[in-house]
């Protein structure tokens, strides 16, 4: 996530943006990304969590924005899965992870506060996934891992090999970065969502001009 909610909506300005031109244009040099229509949604539907972040920091108590942090995240997860649908092992993930997601909105009470805490890294505390990681541990680890594996299968049949390991290397260093700065197992997971609507749209502006 970005660090307040003014960074959030800029970058969710700037990522949408981008998005629709790249999409709009309907053309790419094809150095940097195989498919550019699945590019461009990818773009899309990653953007779509900042302005969930920007009304969460508006409202960090609000059940109904917490509980959209679920529902962006299987928005996500479900583009992913027409990305990749012609994999047999992507239709039992995504089923897998749609369980898992129902579990959570079934489970989840109405009580939540994702306020922002400079204990972790000045960045929002997404409560739903926290309280969700305190009760049902092994099920957020299966969730973790399932989303990590279409995360990378995405990256790798969408955009270039160049991409995909930047993309890997960013990944890891956001990890890294928040658990120096907070603590092992304390990652503030929303971190990656800013990092990467941005990135990915510098990687398509350069791909189309």
């Amino acid at each position: 996530m970005c660090f307040n909610d003014t960074i959030s909506i800029m970058a969710f300005i700037f990522g949408i943006t981008v998005s629709i031109i790249y999409l709009s244009l309907n053309k790419s040099n094809k150095s940097l990304v195989k498919n550019n229509t699945y590019a461009g949604i990818i773009l899309f539907v990653i953007s779509l969590m900042q302005l969930n972040e920007f009304l969460l920091w508006r409202n960090p108590k609000s059940y109904l924005y917490n509980m959209l942090i679920m529902l962006t995240l299987f928005i996500q997860l479900s583009a992913y899965y027409v990305v990749l649908h012609e994999e047999i092992y992507s239709l039992i993930l995504y089923i897998i992870i749609s369980l898992i997601t129902l579990f959570i909105l079934f489970v989840s009470k109405k009580s939540f506060d994702a306020s922002s805490t400079c204990n972790f890294g000045c960045r929002l505390n997404w409560d739903v996934i926290t309280k969700f990681k305190q009760k049902y541990l092994p099920l957020y680890f299966l969730y973790g891992v399932i989303y990590i594996i279409m995360s990378l299968m995405v990256v790798y049949n969408v955009f270039s090999i160049e991409v995909f390991i930047s993309f890997t290397v960013l990944s890891l260093l956001c990890y890294i970065y928040d658990w120096y700065k907070n603590g092992f197992g304390r990652f503030t997971f929303g971190s990656f969502w800013c990092f990467m609507c941005v990135a990915l749209s510098f990687v398509l502006l350069k791909d189309a001009f």
